[in-house]
């Protein structure tokens, strides 16, 4: 009996786990918004081949905005460092609580490659 309820509990962290979306890093001009609306960005002069978008979303409720904000960062800085440059945040779009019923945190981040200082 217990044999079933571990396997049982593995099951569903594989499948929670799994619902979790994620889009490629691409270039932003002539993106679809993953929201309602693009994010509002900052006023900059990078040029438009340089800036990219990339989204995510939870899995589930639990997972922190901050946490995915985190990994969308991290994917970033990775895109980034392998072609030798930094990156800048131009802006932004998060979802908003409460995150029930299938609204699960997401965000999407904007942002231009730039020259390592």
């Amino acid at each position: 009996m217990v044999k079933f309820k571990f396997l049982y509990f593995i099951l569903l962290v594989i499948g929670l786990a799994s619902c979790a979306t994620s889009s490629p890093i691409a270039r932003f001009n002539g993106r679809e918004p993953y929201f309602n609306s693009a994010p509002r960005l900052m006023n900059h002069n990078y040029p438009v081949s340089d800036i990219y978008t990339v989204y995510q979303r939870a899995g589930s409720g639990f997972e922190s905005i901050e946490s995915i904000r985190s990994k969308v960062e991290r994917r970033a800085d990775i895109f980034a460092d392998r072609q030798n440059k930094s990156f800048i945040v131009l802006g932004e779009n998060i979802s908003e609580p409460p995150y029930i019923l299938g609204n699960f945190p997401r965000i999407q981040i904007v942002f231009a490659l730039i020259d390592k200082q």
